[in-house]
């Protein structure tokens, strides 16, 4: 719209949302997925997120990288990094 204008050109159309469907990770090898056509859960579901992310990731080298350091997670059960930031609460603010 801003470029439209400032170019001096006939703004676009109003906008006009598409919901194009939703999808969560609930677990290892679980997930949901809410489309348009269809509801999917579990291990299904869960394999059409993998899938999507991949697809939306930049350049072959991330997307084989993001695939590959998913199967060694998911081969050795491993967690993954969790971060915790921040000072611990002391027991005098926890009361």
């Amino acid at each position: 719209m801003i470029v439209a204008r400032v170019a001096r050109r006939a703004s676009p159309g109003p906008f006009r949302y598409r919901d194009q469907g939703s999808l969560a990770v609930i677990g290892r090898s679980a997930a949901v997925a809410r489309l348009p056509w269809a509801e999917l859960t579990g291990f299904l579901a869960w394999v059409m997120r993998g899938g999507v992310h991949l697809f939306l990731l930049n350049g072959l080298r991330n997307r084989v990288l993001v695939y590959v350091q998913w199967a060694g997670a998911w081969l050795t059960y491993s967690r993954g990094a969790r971060l915790i930031e921040g000072e611990p609460p002391s027991e005098e603010r926890a009361r």
